[in-house]
């Protein structure tokens, strides 16, 4: 949150200056700067298209340790299912990174080109194109942040096992044998539900139905 702050509060300074001096160009520098950064950021972060994270078992003492469940028409415990199938996130998000790409472009292109069409409209309508600036390069710049967001949290995540809560409601048992839970911005379609959280900081965790830009896929283990 004190990130998406951050940046959004640069790019409301940099709509203000496209205000005072009649032009979006600022806004243009700032939107493709913010999208192309957080892009790289991201990949880096974790510069893979498929990738398989840790199975974290319950503590010993926890009853989500010995609970069964059916993965592939197998009856499994937590214990045996960390031996039999790997928790594997894939990248999904081609066609949204590729709309933040084409904006991206579009706008260097009319930063840089300064062709007489473009000219024309940003003369004749400065504060109509700054205004449309302001509401792609926000929204633009919102999703990508998402993206870095969710890569950094992947990066060191681990996966485990819960119980649904009602219809949006979920809660895991952590190695210290303390539950911890959350939210689903859907309905949670099974139970269990598979978890993603931060071994070092359990309060973060995230339903793996509620990632944005990969899927989530059991394979079973050769």
């Amino acid at each position: 949150m004190r990130l998406r702050g951050i940046a959004l509060t640069v790019f409301i300074v940099a709509v203000g200056g496209a205000i005072a001096v009649g032009s979006p160009r600022y806004v243009f520098v700032v939107t493709a700067l913010f999208v192309f950064g957080f892009l790289a950021i991201g990949f880096l972060l974790l510069p893979r298209l498929s990738c398989t994270l840790p199975f974290s078992l319950p503590p010993a003492e926890s009853s989500e340790r010995e609970r069964t469940i059916s993965v592939d028409a197998i009856e499994v415990t937590a214990a045996e299912f960390a031996n039999r199938f790997a928790c594997v996130f894939v990248f999904k998000g081609w066609d949204r990174l590729g709309r933040w790409l084409l904006v991206s472009v579009i706008c260097f292109y009319v930063l840089l080109s300064k062709t007489p069409y473009t000219e024309a409209i940003i003369n004749e309508h400065p504060f109509l194109s700054t205004y449309t600036a302001f509401l792609v390069g926000g929204w633009v710049i919102t999703l990508a942040i998402m993206w870095y967001l969710e890569q950094s949290f992947l990066a060191h995540a681990a996966v485990t096992w819960g119980t649904a809560i009602g219809r949006y409601r979920y809660c895991f048992t952590g190695k210290e044998g303390q539950f911890y839970g959350g939210n689903t911005a859907q309905n949670v379609p099974s139970d269990p539900v598979f978890v993603l959280f931060n071994p070092r900081n359990p309060d973060q965790s995230i339903a793996v139905t509620d990632l944005r830009f990969r899927s989530f896929a059991l394979m079973r283990r050769s």
